[in-house]
């Protein structure tokens, strides 16, 4: 489901984009190429994977190696192991959205980080905020750079 999300995303970008003239700013006024934030949390983000993904989602734009190469140059990956590090890079992303003219954050998934940050029960209060917390910060950024930010959960039984 990210995958799909980011490469639509990225595929209306640069169809976009190749329909302006390129001396013009793109439309949230920067002049940089849209991209896409990926935060993979659990490993799974495999960019040949997302290759495939551009290739059977949208054929007619990303049927050869080069244009799916310039797909996933628009895609921003940080492959992250733990709930610090899951912090850090939240509060250190607004300079990269500003930058690279972010159009989407994904994060995929919030749950792992968190749950073995706060494993046992009697964290279950410390988790419940720490998750306000982090919510606080993604809409403070989609606010703030006028993105949509989009969050996945897995769930998992005890």
């Amino acid at each position: 489901m990210c995958m799909s999300l980011a490469a639509q995303v990225i595929s209306a970008a640069l169809d976009r984009e190749s329909k302006q003239q390129p001396d013009l700013p793109q439309s949230n006024g920067s002049e940089d190429p849209m991209h896409v934030v990926y935060i993979d949390t659990e490993g799974s983000f495999m960019p040949q994977r997302f290759r495939e993904v551009l290739a059977t989602k949208f054929p007619t734009q990303f049927s050869m190696q080069n244009t799916q190469n310039q797909g996933l140059d628009r895609l921003i990956v940080h492959k992250l192991g733990d709930f610090d590090e899951l912090m850090g890079c939240l509060k250190s992303i607004d300079e990269e959205c500003a930058e690279k003219n972010v159009g989407l954050l994904i994060i995929d998934s919030i749950a792992l980080p968190i749950r073995q940050q706060f494993h046992q029960k009697s964290q279950l209060p410390e988790r419940a905020t720490m998750l306000a917390h982090v919510s606080a910060l993604l809409k403070s950024l989609s606010k703030l750079f006028q993105i949509p930010i989009v969050v996945t959960n897995q769930v998992t039984t005890v």
